[in-house]
């Protein structure tokens, strides 16, 4: 998860998840992430040609207020 720290941490499933160890926050927002990144401004649907880049990588989801997603830089995992 991309986490944008843009929510309520109490109320954020994304942050929950975390602390169950359902899932682990990228922590520098810069790094190259090589799997699939699920996000609003994604132009291609996940299909099962991309199981292997799933398996291989991970998938990553971007967590942010959509209110608020022009003040991130979520627009770059545009594909």
């Amino acid at each position: 998860m991309i986490d944008f720290n843009q929510c309520d941490g109490k109320k954020c499933t994304g942050r929950k998840m975390e602390r169950f160890d359902l899932l682990k926050s990228i922590k520098n927002k810069h790094k190259k992430f090589k799997g699939v990144v699920l996000s609003a401004f994604g132009e291609k649907m996940v299909c099962k040609e991309d199981l292997d880049i799933c398996l291989k990588y991970g998938v990553c989801v971007i967590d942010c207020s959509w209110n608020r997603i022009e003040e991130t830089n979520a627009y770059r995992f545009k594909n």
